[in-house]
């Protein structure tokens, strides 16, 4: 319960901002990102996540992101998105991996 109340906050400050941008990671004060954002398909998935690629492609996988936050020295976050063709599909892998 927590983490869904944590991802929903996330969420609700996340989304908004990134409305008109071209990257789905914003820019958030205070932090930096380390690298540019990964990007995985269909066909490349396996490299991100060998084991469970083909549970995620079942529910019509589109897209995974993955962009690395950093503020000082020891704090880094790593962020990844999951796109799916549709809410249920979406929901499908949830499900699934919870």
């Amino acid at each position: 319960m927590r983490y869904t109340a944590i991802f929903s906050l996330f969420v609700s400050i996340v989304l908004p901002a990134l409305y008109g941008q071209d990257s789905p990671f914003p820019t958030i004060a205070g932090w930096e990102t380390v690298a540019e954002e990964t990007v995985y398909n269909a066909e490349n998935l396996w490299d991100a996540i060998n084991g469970a690629a083909e549970l995620f492609l079942l529910y019509d996988f589109v897209d995974l992101r993955i962009a690395r936050y950093t503020r000082g020295d020891s704090i880094e976050v790593s962020v990844e998105l999951y796109r799916h063709r549709s809410a249920s599909d979406a929901f499908g892998i949830y499900s699934q991996e919870r």
